[in-house]
């Protein structure tokens, strides 16, 4: 049982077991929490809790050497997820800073390397801040699959994903006038390309 500060300051890793297996390179956490901050002023923070999370066949000369997260397969149990970005665009933005709100969740999550992830029974909270406004969004009891993630606040293009799969029970929002309903049921996006299945307009 831990409850760990990084020396940074901006994470807090607490969990209520920890068992790593040689074996096949397994790392297992039961009643994990995560919180990350951003380093600036930033309006950004991370808070993810999991019943079980398990890293299947984990690099740890990967975590040593280079503080990077790099496994096959991320099975998370039950995640409470709550993100808040700010999405704000600054007043005389840069051309090479376009892709500045994908830097800010990067260097909330951190270096990763992952083949798949899969969040099941998943509860989560994304609130986005733009300028004075907050738009928020949550979802319930749904699974969340990735594969192919690269994140990598240093890198141009600090999130990559091959393929994502979010499956969404009764998805609904309202246009700000409520004039317009929105539906959907999933979301999947592959090689660039995004797919809302049975959308409602």
């Amino acid at each position: 049982k831990q409850d760990i500060t990084f020396p940074e300051g901006n994470y807090r890793l607490k969990y209520s077991s920890l068992e790593i297996s040689s074996v096949n390179n397994t790392i297992t956490l039961d009643s994990l929490f995560i919180d990350g901050k951003s380093n600036d002023s930033t309006y950004g923070a991370l808070e993810a809790g999991f019943s079980r999370l398990k890293l299947i066949n984990t690099d740890f000369r990967a975590i040593y050497e280079t503080n990077k997260i790099k496994v096959d397969s991320i099975y998370c149990f039950d995640p409470v997820v709550r993100l808040k970005i700010d999405i704000t665009k600054k007043d005389k933005e840069k051309i090479d800073e376009e892709r500045s709100i994908e830097k800010n969740i990067a260097g909330l999550i951190g270096h990763l390397d992952i083949g798949y992830i899969g969040l099941f029974n998943s509860d989560i909270t994304l609130t986005a801040k733009n300028k004075g406004k907050y738009m928020p969004f949550s979802t319930r009891g749904n699974n969340f699959e990735a594969s192919g993630i690269r994140i990598d606040s240093s890198k141009a293009n600090p999130i990559e994903i091959g393929k994502l799969v979010f499956a969404i029970k009764n998805y609904k929002t309202s246009s700000a006038d409520s004039m317009y309903d929105v539906r959907f049921d999933s979301v999947v996006y592959d090689e660039h390309t995004l797919i809302l299945k049975n959308f409602r307009l």
